[in-house]
């Protein structure tokens, strides 16, 4: 049996999806965050070939997506070296309660990633929420998940 992801609904309501991205956008997304690799930290091993037969596209195609996600989103980091991707709100979008399991588990994940800078890129992407969970005072998922990052 799978590993089940959950997305958060407000996926749909998050201003770039909403407004920027096209339905191959949406699509590519939701592929990230779902696809058979995925890691409940956000970085993976996803080689491009693989992303082009799961999706039915060319691998010239992954390559131009891909692009589109790093420049003008500015939402994910590719490695070609490593074959890595990180996705920058990933735990925005599928996080639904933190915990010991789900730090247990994205500590786990974290050791296994080859390229270090993934790491420190996602912890920079989600830090703002975190102080902002901080200044409120609020008990969040991202406040038990910064010590591990």
């Amino acid at each position: 049996m799978g590993v089940k992801r959950v997305i958060n609904t407000d996926f749909w309501k998050d201003d770039v999806v909403a407004e920027r991205y096209s339905a191959e956008d949406r699509y590519f997304m939701l592929y990230l965050l779902t696809n058979p690799n995925t890691k409940q930290c956000g970085i993976y091993h996803l080689p491009i070939r693989v992303i082009a037969f799961e999706m039915g596209y060319s691998n010239d195609t992954v390559r131009s997506i891909l692009n589109r996600f790093i420049t003008r989103y500015k939402n994910i980091i590719y490695n070609y070296d490593t074959q890595e991707v990180a996705i920058l709100n990933f735990l925005k979008h599928s996080i639904v309660k933190g915990g010991k399991p789900v730090e247990d588990c994205i500590r786990k994940e974290l050791s296994l990633v080859k390229e270090t800078s993934l790491i420190f890129s996602v912890y920079e992407h989600i830090k703002p929420h975190i102080d902002k969970e901080k200044a409120i005072k609020k008990k969040s998922m991202y406040v038990g998940i910064e010590n591990i990052y």
